[in-house]
């Protein structure tokens, strides 16, 4: 292996660790490799149960990504090892904001209309700005709120099939929940000040 190489190995290394956190014990690996394997059992079952298996090639292919890149993004983002880990303000909302694709590539390929992917992806934006500037004691329960809030608006106003209705569930909770909430030490009064003074 050249000096580049080992370099570029080294900072992807890096990066990865960033996003998922890093020095996990074996108790997490086991216990993470052990949910997401439930998880997403569960999950298949239920999309082949509600007739996504069989919406053709490109549209399995679509739901299998989606659905691998969830359920591992949730557990790992839910993690305490993850949420070791501080980014900055620009970095989470960039991040939060890139996975907008999701909701235009599950509409487009399942031409569920505009209003699905557009509401969800200005709703999940809005909510992660308003984390963002919310104080960190109460952000856990800011962030559970515009998740479950937004769940259940999706079903009773922007219909889809059953097989896509669990798609912005587990997005908010990989990304509001999950990525946006930072684990608190005890007793940290940390964010106490005014909205938006924990940048991390």
């Amino acid at each position: 292996m050249t000096t580049r190489e080992a370099r570029i190995r080294r900072r992807h290394a890096g990066l990865v660790g960033a996003l998922t956190g890093r020095g996990r014990s074996r108790l997490e690996l086991a216990v993470e490799a052990g949910a997401f394997a439930v998880l997403l059992a569960l999950l298949a079952g239920y999309v082949g149960a509600t007739g996504g298996w069989g919406t053709g090639a490109l549209g399995t292919v679509v739901l299998a990504v989606v659905a691998v890149d969830l359920v591992g993004g949730t557990v790992t983002t839910l993690s305490t090892a993850a949420k070791r880990e501080r980014h900055g303000r620009a970095f989470r909302l960039g991040f939060v904001a890139c996975h907008t694709v999701h909701f235009a590539v599950v509409g487009a390929v399942f031409a569920t209309g505009w209003a699905w992917p557009v509401v969800n992806a200005a709703w999940l934006v809005m909510a992660a700005l308003l984390i963002e500037w919310t104080r960190l004691q109460v952000r856990r329960v800011v962030a559970v709120t515009a998740s479950v809030s937004g769940v259940l608006a999706g079903l009773l106003w922007l219909p889809v099939p059953p097989y896509l209705a669990w798609i912005p569930g587990l997005l908010f909770l990989k990304l509001l929940v999950g990525f946006l909430v930072p684990e608190a030490p005890p007793g940290s009064e940390e964010g106490v000040g005014s909205m938006g003074t924990s940048a991390h």
